[in-house]
């Protein structure tokens, strides 16, 4: 797994709790990558951002509350 692939993962599970604390753990994770030189500046700055909003849903479905979105629709009942 590279690094970005582990970032996308942590990003996708704020999905569930975009807390403070966290996503300071995942911030610092990002910190720590650019610090040991894994990360570029620009990597850096790019997940720094990216953090904020979130990464969307199109890998699941069904879901009803997202830390981002907040209350979202279900799927529709049949």
């Amino acid at each position: 797994m590279t690094p970005d692939e582990h970032l996308r993962e942590l990003w996708r599970e704020l999905r569930n709790d975009a807390s403070p604390s966290k996503s300071d753990a995942v911030k610092a994770a990002v910190d720590a990558l650019y610090a040991v030189g894994i990360l570029s500046t620009e990597q850096c700055e790019l997940w720094t951002r990216r953090l904020a909003t979130c990464p969307g849903h199109d890998d699941e479905g069904g879901r009803s509350w997202c830390a981002f979105c907040g209350p979202m629709k279900g799927d529709a009942p049949r």
